[in-house]
Parts: structure tokens; C-alpha cells; sequence
């Protein structure tokens, strides 16, 4: 059946802060999703649990050197949507 597809409740497996950032590990699917909120923005990353098979292992992905990058790019992207929002308002 094209189109048709079967999605699983999402579950909330954890969340915590990193400076500024809310992350939160949810699990669907078979997939671990990495959800990483500041203000606003949002960044998603989807791993397959076949990649990672467990929590602990993703949890050793999600390093502080890690999480300093994410932020970086929140910066970033704070900055180029408020350059192109000023050029309309």
C-alpha cells in the first residue's frame, strides 16, 4: 500500500540541559531520535537502533564537546534567520 505507514507511540526515554539547550532522547520506530531545542530552534537526529543498541551508548555520542557544536550551530542559525527576518519587517 503506497503511502501507508504505521507509526508506534513516540516515548520521551530522557531528557536533560547542556547550557542553554534542552535535549531530549525519545525512541519510534526502532530509531532513537535526539531532539535538541534552544529557544526557537530545533536540531533532530535520527540514529537506528540497530546502529546504537542501546541508551548508554547513545548517551557516550552526546558529549559535551558534542552538545558545544549543537550550540554553535544554534548561534548560527540565530543569526542568519534574523539577518533575512530583518530584510522583510
Amino acid at each position: 500500500m503506497a503511502g501507508f505507514f504505521i507509526f508506534t507511540n513516540m516515548r520521551i526515554i530522557e531528557s536533560f540541559t547542556h547550557g542553554q539547550c534542552l535535549v531530549s532522547i525519545l525512541k519510534m520506530n526502532s530509531k532513537f531520535i535526539v531532539k535538541i531545542e534552544a529557544g526557537p530552534y530545533e536540531q533532530t537526529f535520527k540514529v537506528d537502533e540497530m546502529d546504537i543498541t542501546n541508551l548508554g551508548n547513545l548517551k557516550k555520542v552526546l558529549t559535551p564537546e558534542f552538545l558545544n557544536k549543537v550550540q554553535s550551530r544554534f548561534m548560527a542559525m540565530h543569526a542568519e534567520f534574523s539577518e533575512e527576518l530583518a530584510k522583510v519587517i
